[in-house]
């Protein structure tokens, strides 16, 4: 987490983690490629996941920007 509750993801490994980082890599490498796109789209999800914790049931609304 970081200021503020608010959850932040991107492209660095230090921030979104190494399976994010690497599925994207893999997504970049072949654009066009559902199964890629599915990897990213699940990495992302336990990242998220990982990173709410407990805190979860306490959340109202996310929300993606970008």
């Amino acid at each position: 987490m970081s200021v503020a509750g608010s959850l932040r993801l991107s492209s660095d490994t230090a921030v979104s983690g190494p399976a994010v980082r690497s599925a994207r890599t893999a997504l970049d490498a072949n654009p066009c490629s559902m199964p890629a796109r599915e990897a990213l789209t699940s990495a992302i999800n336990r990242y998220v996941a990982d990173q709410l914790g407990a805190a979860r049931d306490g959340i109202r609304s996310i929300v993606i920007v970008g």
